[in-house]
């Protein structure tokens, strides 16, 4: 009981001695505290009713063809969409792949260590 009584003749000190502070703090103190007490009754006191749109569910239907990019000149090998297949004919192998040589692979190499390199190159 005696730090409550200390605490309290403290308290009973500093505002006799800081009348004026004292009720400036005090008064600061009540207008925070209406100030919040207004807030919290405006955001949560009103009675607004959110209003929830529904959408209609719609499913994309193609109505017209798709058109090509204009500022790209377009060849007959550009598809907007095709059917993938399993594994690729000897027509399509021979048209779209290249087997790597050397130098290729040299490079790759290369530019794989460099890229290793600066990833690494701040571990400790």
């Amino acid at each position: 009981m005696e730090i409550i009584d200390n605490i309290k003749a403290n308290a009973e000190d500093f505002v006799r001695k800081n009348s004026k502070l004292t009720a400036v703090i005090l008064c600061i103190f009540v207008f925070l505290s209406l100030a919040a007490i207004f807030i919290l009754i405006g955001s949560t006191g009103s009675n607004k009713k959110v209003k929830t749109i529904s959408l209609p569910e719609e499913v994309f239907t193609k109505k017209d063809e798709f058109m090509p990019p204009a500022d790209i000149k377009m060849t007959e090998d550009y598809y907007f969409s095709r059917i993938a297949g399993d594994s690729w004919s000897d027509e399509e192998l021979n048209r779209w792949f290249s087997m790597p040589n050397d130098s290729n692979m040299k490079a790759l190499e290369d530019a794989n260590d460099k890229l290793i390199n600066k990833i690494t190159e701040a571990a400790p």
